[in-house]
């Protein structure tokens, strides 16, 4: 159960993480 509640938090850093790069490439964009 730890492992698995281990790999849910490392899934939502990485999307959390995708996300802001993204964010961070359409802001550098727009500038």
């Amino acid at each position: 159960m730890r492992q698995r509640n281990f790999v849910y938090i490392t899934q939502m850093y990485c999307i959390s993480c995708v996300t802001n790069l993204n964010y961070f490439k359409a802001w550098f964009s727009i500038c």
